[in-house]
Order: structure tokens, then C-alpha cells, then sequence
């Protein structure tokens, strides 16, 4: 997953020892996120919610976290809190706006 977040230029590292010291599994100064990885077969999606939740440190709010789950030869999907995903939705609409003509906006 790091790597995936370089390639769309977020300059990040693995967290060694995050479960213990809080924070994500990935770490770095331009993380707009604080991302939780499972690379497992079994999911047991509430559990990883809560601690993605409990990784939560200033300045991030707290809904500001992610949960990347994959397993073998699956797609990486992610998970992540309501109100941060209807910010995602207003933003993303807010800037097709301005990108429109005044005419048809």
C-alpha cells in the first residue's frame, strides 16, 4: 500500500510497531489520511475500524482514517467513516463547479 501512495506523490513510510504506538501502519508529513493495511483472508471489519479509529492523534480528526483490506489475489478496498466521505463527495463536487463556465454553473 505504501507504494501505491507514493505513486500519487504522498511521500510516506511504513509505521514500524503502529499497533503498539498508535498511529497507522503508514506513516508521513503529507498524509491527508491515517491509513490502517489487512492483507488477510478473514475480515473482521469492526475490530479494524475501531483501532484505525484509535490511531487517531492531532492533527488529524477523528474521522480522518482509512482501512485498506485485501487478501490473496484480491483488490485492495477501503473503508472509511461517513462524514469523512460525504467531505470527500462535496469537495470533489465543489471543484467540478469551479471548473465550469459561469454559464453552467
Amino acid at each position: 500500500m505504501r507504494d501505491v501512495y507514493r505513486r500519487h506523490g504522498f511521500d510516506c513510510r511504513r509505521n514500524f510497531g503502529s499497533g503498539s504506538q498508535g498511529m497507522g501502519d503508514l506513516i508521513g508529513n503529507d498524509m491527508p489520511v491515517v491509513p490502517e493495511v489487512k492483507n488477510t483472508e478473514r475480515v473482521t471489519l469492526w475490530p479494524w475500524v475501531e483501532q484505525a479509529q484509535s490511531g487517531i492523534r492531532p492533527p488529524y480528526g477523528e474521522d480522518e482514517w482509512c482501512l485498506h483490506i485485501t487478501g490473496n489475489n484480491r483488490p485492495y478496498v477501503v473503508v472509511i467513516d461517513e462524514a469523512y466521505f460525504m467531505r470527500l463527495l462535496v469537495d470533489s463536487r465543489n471543484v467540478q463547479r469551479a471548473l465550469l463556465p459561469e454559464e453552467l454553473r
